[in-house]
């Protein structure tokens, strides 16, 4: 039997997601929070922990796949999403703004799909090695974090009059010469 408060937990979770993804600004998290101070008074009604727990969580589900549209059409993203305004906005001037939708739906469902597939064999093996990666986790974290900088292969990244390129085992500076100091009326700057 279906139960129906159940269902309609999960529909005003879904409606709640509709709304964060496509108003720029409101995130979930403002429902979140907005559930946690109703939480006494929701529980004195006879909902449950695990009811208002599936509103958060149709929520966060429906979010995935509505912020892409402010993202692409107004350029307007949310933290989650920055990285898909210039290929969205590209696809939009192009004239393939819905392709650009489409293919951020597609990703959010694939996304889905494979966290439901590795939902179970990642908590049996979070659960049975947790003691053991808890004594390691800053030694972990240290080794990804070295491991991403090194990997790095980045440009030359502009700062106040240098230009600074990371390496992994040497960070080199140069002086950053401006056309007015390499014209032949002014003498080229000494290095210091």
């Amino acid at each position: 039997m279906v139960d129906l408060i159940l269902a309609g937990c999960i529909a005003l979770g879904f409606v709640l997601g509709i709304l964060s993804g496509l108003v720029p600004g409101l995130h979930l998290n403002n429902f979140a929070a907005l559930l946690l101070a109703l939480s006494p008074q929701l529980l004195a009604q006879g909902l449950t922990p695990f009811q208002m727990a599936s509103i958060i969580l149709a929520a966060s589900i429906s979010q995935t796949f509505f912020d892409a549209v402010p993202a692409i059409f107004l350029g307007a993203p949310d933290s989650e999403t920055a990285l898909t305004v210039l290929p969205g906005q590209r696809l939009m001037l192009e004239g393939r703004g819905i392709e650009a939708v489409r293919l951020s739906a597609l990703g959010s469902a694939g996304s889905i799909i494979i966290a439901l597939f590795l939902m179970v064999p990642v908590s049996w093996a979070v659960s049975s090695y947790y003691d053991y990666l808890m004594k390691y986790v800053g030694v972990l974290l240290l080794a990804i974090a070295m491991m991403m900088i090194q990997s790095e292969r980045g440009p030359w990244i502009e700062g106040h009059n240098l230009y600074i390129q990371y390496s992994p085992y040497i960070v080199s500076c140069h002086r950053r010469s401006t056309r007015a100091e390499l014209s032949p009326s002014t003498s080229i700057p000494k290095r210091n």
